[in-house]
Order: C-alpha cells, then sequence, then structure tokens
C-alpha cells in the first residue's frame, strides 16, 4: 500500500516535480489484519441481530436520522406508500 502525499517545500511555478511522496504502509496494513477481522466480525454480529429485523418506527429517527432508513422502509412498505405522495410525504408517521 504505497499512498501519497504532498510533499513539503512545493516551490511553485507549475513545477510539479516531487509535489507527491508516497509511503510505503504494506507492513502497518497487514499489521492491523486481526483487528480488520474483528471489524467484520463485530458487522456481522449487528447485521444479523434482531434489532436489524425492527420495522421502522420513531426509533429510525431519535436520536438521529438512520442511514439505513431508507432500505429499512423499502422492505416494509405498502405496495404503493403513503410518502410518495409531493404534498402528503410530510404529514405521514412513520409505522412501527
Amino acid at each position: 500500500m504505497w499512498p501519497a502525499s504532498i510533499a513539503p517545500g512545493y516551490p511553485g511555478g507549475e513545477d510539479y516535480h516531487g509535489l507527491l511522496t508516497l509511503t510505503d504502509l504494506t507492513a502497518e496494513a497487514f499489521a492491523r489484519t486481526d483487528e480488520v477481522k474483528g471489524w467484520i466480525a463485530e458487522a456481522h454480529a449487528v447485521a444479523t441481530s434482531e434489532r436489524t429485523r425492527r420495522r421502522d418506527g420513531d426509533h429510525c429517527h431519535d436520536p438521529f436520522d438512520c442511514g439505513f432508513a431508507i432500505t429499512a422502509t423499502e422492505q416494509s412498505a405498502a405496495e404503493f406508500p403513503l410518502d410518495w405522495l409531493p404534498r402528503l410525504a410530510p404529514l405521514v408517521a412513520p409505522v412501527g
């Protein structure tokens, strides 16, 4: 893994030689393999938990809007949901 970063001391004048420097982070990336495996295991646990099977409702917007609310709503919505109606959508409360 070789990310590029901007080198200090850019001389300007459209002389871009040496502007970017590459740093080998391969060893550091592979050293975190177990940590990443842990993140993946945690994500799988969340995805298969009972909490992810809940219908949409107030918990989707409190204390903050959930990034998955649209997906959850699509999975549990009626064939022709009321929030499709442009003037009615702000008045429709989520069913939960």
